[in-house]
């Protein structure tokens, strides 16, 4: 005999194996029969309630020649039956017996309590050594004893299980995978030969193939092979099983009409982080949708892979489409990977666990800086900075996890406090307006930044500045009346605001939209829907000096862009091509004039007003690139002024 010891974390198991040597053609290690109570185990009746265990033990004595001749230890002795239900097994008696078997002891005697389990009348056989299998031809043993007869007598039905076929998503017409379920009683032993009762809601929404009742099988189970039909609605059908004598005790399957869904959006949850052993701070939300929107009473499915557990693999959706899973961090660190499944549409979550922090235990969080700010489309926001605190003070090394809502984005989902207990992400505007906020959040805790989206300014070009009376792109002087047509003039691109008769002086202000020139407002005459974009009216200030270079600023509702215009003398002009004109597309610095300093984009916005951005406008010069005084123009690339240069 030889023994093989397997070991972890401080625990073993040994696995005993003997070999037998032939004699005469015969293994040398032989098996007494079976007996139960001191008589053969042929002639014992072996009944008794699902679920018992006998006082009574099936006893055999391993032994052999010479010094074996007085029993042979860790030998294993089973059970094998030979149907699924009811089943024979020995009860556990401690070591390292197989699950269902007993070991020899010193002098070679096997002790085997039988347990009953499910129901009806079955037979089993006595396996010496070796490993089961599904059926006695299949088996590998030493020896081998049977078959003999028993019968488990279930207990009174007290519920259904659904065994398989839930939750399947199919087109009209085909049929599903069979629907099984199982009636067991309060021990979760089978019953068989009870009546059960199959019913559909909404009603015809199911073809079934094998009728509306049928009797529970010797393993107390039922199967029912169904089609959904055209009546199925979105959530498709619930399909219940039912005990006839008590229908209270039942179990419902929910099929769904394949095709009836649009999308699976991902609400909320996806790269959160925990520590090892404790809950993720959010649940895992999904939305499902339809061509006439949200979806209730969908079964999604949530799938695992890495070190986490849900609260459950099946979230039905609510009212408003929307179905949740709670998740708990495993015991080890690492990144596990949730796949929420709706029919054909699939969203993944990414989390990560991270080892059980040393410091004291944070007893809140706050907002440190960041909250209530704005930003146009496409910005950044200032760092959003949060502190975890506990009741010694700031918390390092904590890990704190960020989710957003709204037309809001961040740079990561979670950061760790530094060693004043603060942790920060940045945050970008998206590409619609309105509201939006990121909350952090830690175990028990959390905080909430509202941030603002706010929508672009005017679109403006070289080609945006027409003469009034022309039309003329860029042919402009002071005192004269310009058009400046350009998307974005107006709050939604088309209203028409044009003024009413005015008696006295030109406003400067229509609506919230002004322009200045060099610094002075200019007269606004009319605001309206041109042929293709909205188009204001105005007089270029006569206080402009034709010799310098200067801004022209739009502001629209404090929605701005600021262009370069340098008016000059009538007559027979044209501006640069709009390859001569650049915008400065870097994130973080904005040029404001080649000779000027440089701001943070952040310093920018507040001098400029919210939503400011550049653009080079239109130059004007005569058919020979000179003016009359002989100078020549020239776009100082990626500036807000333009310079006059000399020509060489």
């Amino acid at each position: 005999m030889s023994t093989i010891q397997a070991s972890s974390n401080n625990a073993n198991v040994v696995f005993s194996e003997t070999q037998s040597l032939l004699a005469s053609g015969s293994s040398a290690i032989q098996a007494t029969t079976p007996q139960f109570a001191a008589a053969s185990l042929d002639s014992a009746t072996l009944s008794a309630n699902a679920g018992t265990t006998l006082a009574t033990p099936i006893q055999t004595q391993v032994a052999g020649f010479g010094t074996a001749s007085n029993g042979v230890p860790n030998v294993s002795v089973r059970v094998l039956n030979e149907q699924s239900s009811p089943t024979l097994s020995c009860a556990y008696l401690g070591g390292f017996a197989d699950p269902g078997s007993v070991l020899s002891n010193l002098q070679g005697i096997a002790s085997c309590y039988p347990v009953f389990g499910g129901s009806g009348a079955g037979t089993f056989y006595i396996l010496i050594g070796g490993v089961s299998g599904t059926d006695i031809s299949s088996a590998l043993y030493l020896q081998s004893f049977g078959p003999y007869a028993f019968t488990s007598i279930p207990g009174t039905p007290a519920a259904v299980e659904i065994v398989s076929g839930n939750d399947q998503v199919g087109p009209v017409g085909l049929q599903l995978n069979p629907l099984v379920a199982k009636l067991v009683d309060a021990n979760g032993n089978a019953v068989q030969g009870q009546t059960m009762v199959w019913s559909v809601v909404p009603a015809g929404a199911v073809a079934m193939a094998n009728g509306s009742s049928v009797v529970t099988d010797n393993n107390g189970q039922v199967t029912a092979t169904v089609s959904l039909e055209g009546t199925a609605s979105y959530a498709g059908a619930a399909i219940t099983v039912a005990l006839r004598s008590n229908p209270n005790i039942s179990a419902t399957f929910q099929e769904t009409l394949a095709g009836a869904l649009t999308a699976l959006n991902k609400a909320s949850g996806d790269m959160q982080t925990a520590r090892a052993g404790a809950n993720f701070a959010n649940p895992l939300v999904v939305q499902v949708l339809g061509s006439t929107g949200p979806v209730a009473n969908y079964p999604v499915q949530y799938l695992v892979s890495g070190p986490v557990s849900l609260s459950s693999t099946t979230a039905g959706t609510n009212a408003n489409g929307y179905a949740s899973v709670n998740v708990t961090a495993g015991t080890t660190a690492g990144t596990a990977t949730v796949t929420a499944v709706a029919g054909a549409f699939t969203q993944f979550f990414t989390l990560t666990i991270t080892t059980t922090p040393t410091g004291p235990t944070p007893n809140g969080i706050a907002i440190v800086s960041g909250n209530d700010q704005s930003a146009q489309m496409g910005a950044e926001f200032q760092p959003l900075v949060v502190q975890v605190n506990s009741s010694s003070g700031p918390v390092s090394g904590y890990t704190v996890n960020f989710f957003t809502t709204g037309p809001v984005s961040i740079s990561s989902a979670y950061a760790v406090t530094n060693s004043s207990g603060q942790a920060s992400v940045n945050a970008t505007a998206g590409n619609t307006s309105g509201a939006g906020s990121v909350t952090a959040s830690i175990t028990g805790y959390q905080a909430s930044f509202s941030l603002t989206v706010m929508p672009p300014g005017p679109q403006i070009t070289a080609s945006s500045f027409l003469n009034a009376a022309s039309r003329q792109v860029g042919a402009l002087s002071p005192c004269g009346l310009a058009i400046i047509s350009a998307p974005g003039l107006t709050p939604d691109g088309t209203a028409d605001y044009t003024l009413p008769p005015i008696t006295g002086r030109y406003p400067k202000t229509v609506h919230g939209l002004s322009v200045t020139f060099g610094g002075i407002a200019a007269p606004i005459v009319s605001v309206a829907m041109g042929a293709n974009y909205p188009e204001v009216t105005l007089q270029v200030p006569c206080e402009v000096t034709p010799a310098s270079s200067v801004p022209v600023v739009v502001t629209v509702q404090w929605r701005r862009q600021l262009n370069c215009e340098r008016p000059d003398q009538c007559g027979e002009s044209e501006h640069l091509p709009a390859s001569h004109v650049r915008r400065d597309q870097s994130r973080r610095r904005r040029a404001v004039g080649r000779e000027l300093c440089r701001y943070r984009r952040h310093r920018c916005l507040r001098s400029h007003q919210p939503g400011s951005s550049q653009r080079g406008g239109p130059l004007l010069r005569d058919r020979s690139g000179r003016d009359e005084s002989g100078f020549g123009y020239r776009y100082a690339g990626g500036s807000e002024l333009l310079r006059l240069q000399r020509a060489e």
